[in-house]
Parts: C-alpha cells; sequence; structure tokens
C-alpha cells in the first residue's frame, strides 16, 4: 500500500508508485477474486478510462470525466455494450490537481515550477498553471503580479466556474481584487478559449439515449438540493431519448410533443395532463420507470 504522505510526495519518489501500478490496455479483460472488468476510452484526457465491472454477469459502467467531443489527441468516449448500471459524476472535478507526477519527457525549452520562489521573472515566458479557476495557488499568485501590466496575456483555456476570479476577468472589469484583499486595475490582456475535457448536457443526454441503462447512480454530488437538480437533468434527457421532442417549460414541467400530440409532464410528481390517452400512459410509464432508475440511495453516515 501507498501512504497518503507517499502520494503528496510522488513527484520526490516516482519511482515508488510506478512499481505500484499494473498497466493495461483499453478493452483487455482481467479478473481478480471473481469479477472481472475491462476498461474504455472516456475521452476527457490521455490515458482517461471508463471501466466496465461484471460480477456475476451483472454489468457495471463507471466514470468520473468524460467527453464525446472527437479532438487531434483523444478519441471521444467509447459507446459499451448496455450495462446493467451507470455510475458517472454528476459534477466537475476540482482543476487542483492532488499531486505532480515528473514526466518522463525532457524538453530543452520546457522546466517544471514547483513554486513561485524557484521562478525567475526575467524575459519573455508562457507559464501553464493550476487552478484555472486562479482562486489560489501558483496560477493566482502570477496573476497578482502580472494583471497590471498591458503586456501580460491570461488565457483561459475552458470552463470557468461561477463566482471566481477567472469567471469575473473573462468580462474585463477596470479593477480586480488581489488575494491580499487590495485593489489593481486589469491591464493586461483576457482571452477565454472554449475548451473543456467534460462531457455537456448535450452530449450527456446523447450518451444515456444510446446506452440506455436501467438503472443510473450519480457520483460526486454531496448536497440534497444538487443531486435533486442533476436528477432532473438526467430524468429530461432520458425522456429526450424516448420521446424526442421535449422542451423544459415553467418550474419542473417538460412538454412533450409526439405526432402532433401535446402533453405536459410534472418533472417532481409524475403527473400528465394530455388529451392522448395512449400517449398520456406512454409517457406515465417510461417517467416511473426513469424515476426508478435515478432514486436517490440513502447511505449511512459510517
Amino acid at each position: 500500500m501507498v501512504t497518503r504522505q507517499q502520494l503528496y510526495h510522488c513527484a520526490k519518489a516516482p519511482l515508488l508508485n510506478v512499481t505500484r501500478l499494473l498497466v493495461i490496455d483499453f478493452h483487455q479483460t482481467l479478473e481478480v477474486n471473481g469479477i472481472r472488468f475491462w476498461c474504455y476510452t472516456a475521452g476527457h484526457v490521455l490515458g482517461a478510462a471508463m471501466f466496465m465491472v461484471d460480477i456475476a454477469g451483472v454489468r457495471i459502467l463507471y466514470t468520473g470525466d468524460y467527453s464525446r467531443e472527437e479532438d487531434r489527441h483523444l478519441k471521444a468516449a467509447e459507446i459499451p455494450s448496455s450495462p446493467l448500471i451507470f455510475a458517472l459524476s454528476s459534477q466537475l472535478t476540482d482543476p487542483q490537481p492532488v499531486c505532480t507526477v515528473q514526466s518522463p519527457f525532457h524538453f530543452k525549452h520546457i522546466d517544471p515550477l514547483n513554486s513561485i520562489d524557484n521562478f525567475h521573472d526575467v524575459g519573455p515566458s508562457v507559464v501553464m498553471a493550476s487552478p484555472g479557476s486562479l482562486q489560489s495557488g501558483l496560477s493566482r499568485q502570477l496573476f497578482d503580479k502580472w494583471c497590471t501590466d498591458k503586456k501580460n496575456t491570461c488565457v483561459i483555456p475552458g470552463y470557468a466556474v461561477a463566482g471566481s476570479l477567472a469567471k469575473t476577468i473573462i468580462t474585463e472589469p477596470r479593477k480586480v481584487e488581489l488575494a491580499n484583499g487590495l485593489n489593481a486595475t486589469l491591464n493586461m490582456q483576457i482571452f477565454y478559449i472554449s475548451f473543456s475535457a467534460h462531457a455537456d448536457f448535450p452530449q450527456t443526454s446523447g450518451f444515456l439515449g444510446e446506452l440506455q441503462p436501467p438503472n443510473i447512480i450519480l457520483t460526486h454530488s454531496p448536497m440534497e438540493e444538487e443531486t435533486e437538480m442533476v436528477a432532473q437533468k438526467v430524468v429530461y434527457a432520458l425522456m429526450v431519448s424516448v420521446f424526442g421532442d421535449v422542451r423544459v417549460a415553467q418550474e419542473g414541467m417538460l412538454v412533450i410533443t409526439v405526432d402532433g400530440d401535446t402533453a405536459y409532464l410534472d418533472g417532481r410528481s409524475g403527473d400528465v395532463e394530455c388529451a392522448n390517452a395512449a400517449l398520456k400512459e406512454r409517457i406515465q410509464t417510461a417517467f416511473r420507470r426513469i424515476q426508478g432508475a435515478v432514486r436517490p440511495i440513502p447511505l449511512s453516515a459510517s
């Protein structure tokens, strides 16, 4: 076993961690104590994988972050054979990395930067720093140091969390608050590049539509109200996959149109208003099955 302390110092002792890893290929099946598992490409970052776990014939597909968008260096997340249970993340992962592993590649003009104390700010340079939210860490220290100079540029490559400094500076305000609480004039250029290694709503909707999993487990959602919100989005996505023309109306209401007939579904109670009795029954049946698949699972405190 590797201790937490060893993980935090993995950059100083990379061989300790590498020797404890077992490398497998995508689609390679392994079996441990009767449990079979194999992985598919997740399309998130290089090496990201979704795992299919087979326990006594029950297949569970688990994935963290994934993307269905093709890229120059990554394939989109694969569509596995239909699992009985699909477990997926319901929110984005914290952009702050847990640890840094030494790169096996050595480049002439690229150097690792462990802290701002080791940075010699002389001449032009490009620094890739985290977290992308600019809330703390090296990226925030560099921003506070460089934001007042018009010769400098900040590029935000992807999703900016609401309420974060990164989200704020996209609108190019005149003043920004530094980490020390003082205000400074924002003179540096700001560029936002729409790039994300995470699935958005259309991708998730399409993915669920193709998988058609009977059961769904949402992970990474600690707050009850957030869980309910995500569950409602999953219900909407699955209703779209079944009926096609589904629109969100007022709070909790879905408007479903099939062959010219329109129905109104209360996404919370499951009540349906529709003049077409057959369509009404189809929607009620679909909603009951979807609700059964995404119902919350109570977890004990222990």
